[in-house]
Formats: C-alpha cells, structure tokens, sequence
C-alpha cells in the first residue's frame, strides 16, 4: 500500500477512521417516564438503549468533515449510502471533485483511488490492522447506524449526572459509558477506555432533528480518539439530506485503465 500519494494516504486514512469510528448517531423518537412502576434504574435504562435502537434497511446522508490530529487539519465532504448486513458505499469530495471511492461488505473493502488511477482490494481486517481498531461489519454498521456497541455484556451500573442519565460497565475489558437523554433517552453520548491497549474513544452527538417525520438523527458529532499509535485526533461531522429506507443504486465500477495497488 506504499504507492499512494501522501495526499491521497492522508484522505484515505481518515475516510477509514470515519468508517470505523466516526459516529454517525441516530436513535428512533423515545418517550418519557408515563408509568409510575417505571422506575430509572440499570435494567431500565438497559431496555432503552436496546429498544431504541434504529432499525432501517437503508441509510443516507452527505457530510462535511473536518479532522485535527495537533498537526494538521483537513476538511472534505462525502456521501455514504449504506444497506443493512450488506454495504457501505461512500465517496470523498475535496473541492468538488471525487477524490475517492470505498465500498464495504461483509468480508472485504475496495478502494478507489482517483488521484493515482489505482484500486485495492483488502479483506476487511485491513481496517483493524491499519486503524489498530475493531473493524468488524456488524460493529462499523452499528456505529453508522448510531447503535451502541457493547463491548461487554456486563453487569452494568448507573448514575444520574447533571441533565443526563449514565449506564456503564468497569467489569469487562474495554469500559463502556452510555450518556442518555432524561425526557426521550436518546443516546447522546459514549465512551470507550481499553486501558490493555493504551487506547480511548468518546463519540459525542448532538442537533437531533426528525427523519422520515419521525425518527430523530444527530446532525453535529464529535470524536475523539487518544492511542499510542495514532495520538490524539479529532473528528467533527456535520450531516444533511439524511434519508432512512430509500434504496439508492450503488456504483463502483474500477476503470480497466487503474492498476492495483500492492
């Protein structure tokens, strides 16, 4: 993979990272305490974040996504089109034109790269052993989808902090942290500490807007990812024209012209 242009390198690294952990973060429309018996606690708060979650065949939206690691910045926008337990289809744009093109399955990722006329074909932990991240397509999709990710099945505690409700787990290798809404428990905010790897993840979201008339979608995320391997580096996205259950076509037709990349 050493044939790529450092410009190039630079945009492909944080369109993977964006796969892999950018956040994007929505949750169906949630309801407040009706019922008296409906007492907060960690079995609560669990069923929420797990009834909660969206359930869509097709996800779309575009984004505007700048990135900070202390050395650099670098903006671009993209469009992802995803299908459930099937793909991941995104492109990336830097000042109106398509720079490239990844499409992710199950199993594998290809890559185009239309600056240098080349393509790759990776199995998908490629993902894991460049990003020395988890890069499962259940977990990728999870995130895209705004689900959480449990690391752990538990046991879990929970606090009531200032305007939010915390459900956590210390017990289980990597440390989870679930921040929820009082009023509509949407999820607003999650941690990820494996302290094995030297390694953190904090995704918060924010400006919820309806979807569909309906269910509501982060419009503003942030992430931060702290590791030996990669520093500190952030990540702060601003989506539009999301769309729920609307099938799109998906195109990645690799030029006979572009050679591969070894």
């Amino acid at each position: 993979m050493n044939n790529y242009s450092a410009p190039f390198a630079r945009y492909l690294h944080l369109l993977l990272l964006v796969l892999a952990v950018a956040a994007v973060s929505c949750t169906p429309k949630g309801s407040k305490l009706s019922k008296k018996e409906d007492v907060v606690n960690e079995d609560f708060l669990f069923r929420k974040l797990v009834s909660n979650q969206l359930d869509a065949e097709w996800l779309s939206g575009s984004a505007r996504i700048s990135y900070n690691d202390g050395n650099q910045r670098l903006g671009f926008s993209g469009t992802i089109h995803a299908r459930k337990d099937s793909l991941i289809w995104i492109n990336v744009r830097k000042i109106g034109f398509e720079v490239a093109r990844v499409l992710m399955t199950p199993d594998s990722v290809y890559v185009i790269d239309r600056f240098n006329n080349q393509y790759a074909i990776e199995p998908l932990d490629y993902l894991t052993r460049m990003l020395e991240l988890p890069a499962d397509f259940s977990i990728v999709q999870a995130i895209l989808w705004g689900n959480p990710v449990f690391f752990g099945k538990g046991p879990y505690g929970w606090a009531k902090e200032t305007d939010v409700y915390r459900l956590y787990n210390d017990n289980a290798p990597i440390k989870t942290n679930y921040w929820l809404h009082p009023e509509q428990f949407r999820l607003t905010k999650m941690s990820f500490d494996d302290p094995a790897a030297a390694r953190k993840m904090l995704i918060e979201q924010g400006n919820f807007q309806p979807v569909n008339g309906s269910d509501y979608f982060s419009y503003f995320r942030k992430l931060q990812l702290t590791s030996e391997e990669t520093g500190s580096i952030a990540l702060e996205l601003e989506f539009s024209q999301v769309e729920y259950n609307v099938p799109k076509e998906i195109r990645f037709e690799i030029p006979e012209r572009y050679s591969r990349m070894r």
